[in-house]
Parts: C-alpha cells; structure tokens; sequence
C-alpha cells in the first residue's frame, strides 16, 4: 500500500485525521500526520528536517485543502517540497465530515494540472477514486508487486521468498535471462531439465521465488508455476504435495505420492502424469498452461535425500519432461554437486546449465536503496559507499544481508539507514567490520542456556553454508573476520 503524508492545516485537525482513518481502514500504512502521536513529530525534534525527510519517502502527498491551508506559509512549504520532488499530488476538497457542500465556499486552485477529488460532492466515488490511484502508485514503486509493509524490507541470510518480489533488487538481468530459457525451451518443446547453478550464498533461492515465480505467475494464462519446494530428505513426498496443494482440492499428499510411486513401479509414469497435468489446468483455469516444477536447492539430493527416493524423484521428473504433457522443470543447485546430478542414473533428460554469478559489487546500491524505497526508509550514500567498501569480496553478499537485516531490527524505527547507525554494528575494539561483527554479535547473543555447544556447533554448520565458506577456505585461511572471532570464542569456551 501506499506511503501518505498529509498536508493540513493544524485548524483542519478534524478533517486530517478522518482522511487518515479512513486510509487506515483500507489497509494503507500510517500516514503521515505531524499532531499523530504514533507517526507524527515527537515532542523535541527538529520538525522541519522530519517533514522534509517524511515527504522525500511518501509515495504520496495528499492535501486537505481549505481557506485556513491556503493562508499557512508551512503548508505551501511542504507543497513546493513535494512538487521539486515529483510526488503526486492530490487536492482533497471538501474533507470535512460536518460540512455542508452547498454552503462551501469555492477555493483557488493551487496550481495548475495538479489532480483534484471533491469528496464533498460524492464522498464514495471520490474515495474510490483515490483509492485506486494510490494503488497504482504503490505498485509502480514495487515493480508491479503488492507488499506487505509488515514484512521487514531485509530478509537476512533467510532467502527472499515470492512474497518479497516487491523488494527483490539487483537481478534483473538474471530474471530476464531465465524467463528467456524457459520460453526458449517450451516454443521448441525441448525435454531438458533447467539448472541455475552457483555457490552457496549467491542467491539462487532468490532468484527463483522472488525474481522467477512472481513474474510467471502474473503473465496470464500462458504458464502455471507450482509453489516451489526442497527435496530434503523425501523428495518424492515433497513433489507430491506441492502438487496436492496445486490441486485445490484436500491436499492428500501422501495418497499422490503413493500413486506416483507405483506407477514408475508398473512402468506408466507418462499416463500417470497427462492425466495429472490435465487436472491441474482444469483446476486452474488454464487449458493450454505449461506446468513449471520448481525444485530449490536440488543438491539436497545428494546430501540428505533418501537413495530409494531419490531415483525414485529423478524418474518422475524425468518423466514429466517426456511425456509431452507440457510439464517443465527448474532446479537450483549448488555448484559443487552439478557431476552427482549429471551422473544420476534415473535422470534421462540432459540438462541445460544456466550459471548464477556472484552479485556484481556496482549493483550493492541498487539492493540496498530499492527496498528502502518501498519501505519508505532515507538512506544516507555515505551508508552505501562504506556497505560496498566493506562488502568488497564475491562471498560477501551473505554478510550484508545479515547486516542489512540487523541494521533495520535496531534502527529501523528511525526510518532512515544512515553511516553512523551502520559503524554502531561495527566494533572498534576488535576491528571488526559492521558486517563481520553483525554475525559475531547475533552468534553472542544466541549461544546462552545449558546447550550453548551443541547450538554452536549448528550454528557454524549453517553459517558456513550459507555462506559458502566451507573447509577448503578454513585450511587456505580465507575465513572472513566474523567468522574467525567466532570459532576463537568457540574454542575458549567463551560459548
């Protein structure tokens, strides 16, 4: 939803705070009001400096015109701030439950080609009206996707999931390429099961949920993108109830597992899986749809993926790829594992490799200002340029998320990311980068209680594989800073 600030009058209180309790009502985020003791002034504060901060991240100005708005210089104030920014601008007339239209007095325009809405006139029709244009608004600044402000703009080393597609930044070029190899292969009905490879922490999750999925499953009636799972340790019992759920009817995973299981059994996959694909076009709406399996970090496969499943797994999807009922596959798979995958015997498809490479450091900026943006946070350059001289590495993507996401659980009330809130993450003391010592902190502060070992030892398996820094860079001494710190507290039995 749209961010709001309205410009009033303080004598227009009343008719301020109606307009914001009514976009409250729709679901839209506090808007801005400077007597709101929630989101308004705090007592104190430099008021200018937050008004003029409060209309930079506005998607919207919206102003509650009267006689008394007109004669306030503070008003026009943050109307000629809004207009120098380009903010739309919207004129409220007759914002004043009590009053009577008829007896209104005719205002001036404030200026020419700015939109104005009469709700004194038909109050419905005018807040219908802005409702959808605010609407429009939001998804403009979103790259067309809904967001839920509740969500915070940083996910951290979680990876961003189909509902940030609003606030998924710096791969467009990579969406855009994948989007292409997939038509690619479904115009000229190649059976090859896609693979987005890359080392662990370069975002491959990312880029299938929230780049991939998002844009295929709002391109109409053309592709049917199932929800996206892992295999973990039974990946037959994951596809299956990925493909319960797409159903729509009661989701008995299981029972469809147990149905696919026998059919590569007595050899009739390829029926088994027309007959699948025709109902879930039916259940969809969408008769000439191609059906996309997404399968998220395939290499689980090979790590925990029961054997007898996984051969299992790999003939139906291999199946679903020959069958010729208009099944298609992407995998995401780390690097490292591409010779098990190729080398899997009940996988009779050939592949076809599209390589994820580590995030280019020129588009550090884009990461950290596109979500700001859509969560109406100011970021400060003299932040960015210090996130990118600390962020200097290819691996290290993984620490900036986590420091990304750090950054906005302490300060983010503040709605704005500045340099000096940045260096607060960091520790002069041990020489400690905001982005190593983020990490080093957060692995302080979990490790407590009577199973701080154990809970240790997890937690250097996780943070090692999502960052990619396995034991071939512990021996070669390539370990970053953070993670260093951590295993001298590990063996001191500080933890």
């Amino acid at each position: 939803m749209a961010r709001v600030f309205i410009s009033h009058s303080s004598r227009d209180g009343a008719a301020a705070r109606w307009i914001a309790d009514w976009l409250l009502e729709q679901g839209y985020e506090a808007p801005f009001l400077d007597f709101d003791k929630h989101v308004g002034i705090p007592p104190g504060a430099d008021w200018e400096r937050t008004l003029y901060r409060e209309i930079e991240t506005c998607q919207a100005l919206l102003i509650v015109q009267s006689a008394h708005w007109m004669d306030s210089k503070w008003c026009f104030a943050e109307f000629i701030q809004a207009r120098s920014l380009g903010k739309p601008i919207f004129q409220l007339l007759g914002t004043d439950p009590d009053d009577d239209p008829a007896s209104a007095e005719p205002l001036a325009p404030i200026a020419a080609g700015l939109q104005q809405l009469d709700l004194g006139q038909d109050r419905e029709t005018g807040l219908a009206a802005l409702a959808r244009q605010l609407q429009e608004l939001a998804l403009h600044d979103q790259g067309g996707f809904p967001w839920d402000p509740k969500r915070p703009p940083y996910p951290g080393l979680l990876c961003f999931d189909q509902e940030d597609a609003a606030i998924y930044f710096g791969r467009d070029g990579e969406i855009r390429e994948l989007i292409a190899r997939l038509q690619v292969l479904r115009i000229h009905g190649a059976q090859r099961l896609l693979v987005v490879l890359g080392a662990s922490g370069a975002g491959k999750s990312s880029l299938l949920r929230a780049g991939l999925l998002p844009r295929l499953a709002r391109s109409g009636r053309s592709w049917l993108p199932l929800a996206p799972f892992r295999p973990q340790s039974q990946p037959c019992e994951q596809l299956a109830h990925c493909l319960a759920l797409s159903l729509g009817g009661p989701a008995d995973g299981h029972q469809l597992n147990q149905r696919l299981r026998q059919a590569h059994a007595n050899g009739n996959l390829a029926a088994t899986l027309a007959k699948l694909a025709a109902n879930l076009r039916s259940a969809h709406g969408s008769p000439e749809a191609q059906i996309l399996i997404s399968v998220d970090q395939g290499e689980e496969l090979f790590t925990v993926g029961d054997p007898d499943q996984v051969r299992c797994f790999l003939a139906i999807l291999s199946a679903a790829l020959t069958c010729g009922a208009g099944f298609q596959v992407v995998m995401t798979l780390r690097s490292d594992f591409l010779g098990n995958l190729q080398a899997a015997a009940d996988l009779s498809v050939p592949l076809q490799p599209m390589s994820l490479p580590p995030l280019p450091m020129e588009r550090i900026p884009e990461i950290i200002k596109g979500p700001a943006k859509v969560a109406g946070l100011t970021v400060q350059e003299s932040f960015v340029q210090a996130a990118m001289h600390d962020a200097s590495s290819d691996d290290a993507l993984p620490l900036l998320a986590f420091a990304l996401r750090e950054l906005f659980d302490r300060f983010g009330d503040e709605r704005v990311l500045s340099l000096a809130y940045y260096q607060a993450l960091g520790d002069d003391h041990l020489s400690l980068s905001p982005l190593d010592n983020a990490v080093r902190r957060a692995a302080a502060s979990a490790l407590t209680g009577t199973k701080r070992r154990v809970v240790a030892n997890v937690l250097i398996h996780w943070i090692n594989k999502a960052g990619g820094f396995y034991a071939a860079r512990e021996r070669d001494g390539l370990w970053p800073q953070s993670f260093q710190s951590f295993q001298i507290l590990y063996s001191t039995q500080e933890i």
